[in-house]
């Protein structure tokens, strides 16, 4: 059961982590474009 969660966790946390990474990496190119 630990495991279990834990794996999820995980799994969860990666996919959160690198969705955030995508969400500023796709606002922060259009803001740079539309700054310069």
């Amino acid at each position: 059961m630990l495991s279990c969660d834990s794996r999820s966790t995980k799994k969860d946390a990666s996919r959160s982590a690198s969705g955030s990474a995508a969400d500023t990496t796709t606002n922060w190119v259009p803001r740079r474009f539309n700054n310069a």
